[in-house]
């Protein structure tokens, strides 16, 4: 078998060597041939040196030539598989061969490592001979990777791969070396890949998954180009996404015209769009109209809830005036019905913002809920205030009217009809 299996090798045919070999090591794995040490070539049974280490190396050159053939052989046509297999096997011969450098180490300094390396050296150890004349063990692997890698990558994908990889680089991996430029290739397809399906997600207005696609790039790439890069990615996607909900919000939102149909699908841009980013400027508007589009659905706690927070929040904000008028409006009115409440809230527009077009209609909305709760003298003062303060106002002549109205039930003494 041993002899067979050399001579099949000598004359190129590999795949009998391999079966040869492969037999051979399974089947008596302390095969060992004698071995000379003194000049006179006596032989010496102490010093017979084990066959494995040369033929694992001539089976793993065997199976390199027959790589090709062996990803479409025994593995199938998964060329992932039998790249795995290979790597099996490298990682065996790889051991083999450190192991017999420790058993040189610890021969008596009269071993002849030499006879190795000498072309006269007789048959007793032919197997040794022929692997030290094979390539290095590294390059034998390399040459094996170039032809099983590309083939596997394709099959596995890229994820797979590099979980793959990441398992030989480790520490103490045989393979660490080989694996290692092969995963920066693999890190390098998985991040564009990633950059990739952000940027299709974020064309398709899908923002929660973009933005997760580009918190992955950070957390399985820290300190690197392309996290930072996402960094940088990740406010512009805020930017496009409250540029989107506040188009299609504004496009959905039509309570003047849709008077009493509530305007959900508004609400839900809206809402979205102040989530995105609550401490951006952007944010006053989208909580502003998110607050309207609740009042439309009735939802009035919920309403007053957000217009609080706006008034609270942003100060300053140039929608202040009109936020007041809603909380004013939303108070006074059903199912709340708090008009003392509102009517302090609509006095401090008409003193706080009296340039504002809230202020005129703020002065008309005292004047009818004082009415309502038949306090006239005060709401005849509301309206003679609109009416010298706001000539301009589309409310200007109704105030007129209301005012001699109020006149009339203040001096007959009675209360609101109704």
């Amino acid at each position: 078998m041993y002899l067979g299996g050399l001579a099949a090798f000598t004359i190129g045919d590999y795949e009998n060597a391999a079966n040869y070999f492969s037999k051979l090591l399974r089947d008596y794995p302390d095969y060992k041939r004698e071995h000379y040490i003194s000049e006179n070539y006596d032989p010496d049974p102490d010093y017979s040196e084990p066959v494995k280490p040369g033929l694992t190396k001539l089976l793993f050159y065997c199976q390199i030539v027959n790589a090709p053939t062996a990803a479409n052989g025994a593995a199938g046509s998964d060329a992932f598989a039998a790249f795995q297999q290979f790597n099996t096997t490298s990682i065996k011969v790889l051991s083999t061969q450190v192991d017999f450098a420790k058993w040189l180490l610890n021969r008596p300094h009269k071993y002849q490592r030499r006879i190795f390396l000498n072309e006269d050296y007789g048959d007793s150890q032919p197997e040794q001979y022929r692997a030290s004349m094979l390539p290095r063990m590294d390059k034998l692997v390399e040459k094996g990777w170039a032809d099983l890698f590309p083939a596997a990558l394709k099959k596995s994908g890229s994820l797979k791969m590099r979980a793959y990889l990441r398992e030989l680089t480790n520490p103490d991996s045989l393979l660490k070396e080989t694996a290692a430029p092969r995963l920066v290739e693999v890190d390098q397809l998985v991040i564009k890949s990633y950059f990739y399906q952000a940027k299709v997600l974020l064309n398709k207005q899908n923002f929660d998954a973009a933005r997760k696609m580009y918190r992955r790039i950070i957390a399985e790439y820290p300190d690197s180009a392309a996290s930072r890069r996402a960094e940088e990615e990740l406010p512009r996607v805020v930017s496009a996404a409250t540029k989107f909900y506040k188009v299609e919000g504004d496009k959905n939102f039509h309570p003047d015209k849709q008077f009493g149909v509530p305007q959900t699908k508004a609400l839900e841009y809206f809402e979205k769009m102040y989530n995105e980013d609550p401490e951006n400027a952007s944010a006053e508007y989208a909580l502003y109209y998110w607050a309207r589009a609740l009042g439309t659905e009735g939802k009035v706690k919920k309403e007053v809830e957000l217009l609080q927070l706006h008034l609270s929040k942003f100060p300053k904000s140039k929608l202040r005036a009109k936020t007041l008028y809603l909380l004013a409006f939303t108070y006074g009115n059903n199912p709340l019905a708090q008009h003392d409440k509102a009517i302090v809230i609509y006095q401090d527009i008409v003193s706080s913002y009296p340039r504002t077009e809230e202020a005129s209609e703020a002065l008309w909305q005292i004047a009818f809920l004082e009415g309502v709760n038949s306090r006239f003298d005060k709401a005849i003062a509301a309206c003679r205030m609109l009416v010298a303060q706001y000539p301009k106002s589309y409310r200007y002549k109704v105030a007129k009217e209301w005012e001699g109205r109020y006149g009339e039930w203040l001096r007959s003494g009675k209360k609101w009809p109704g």
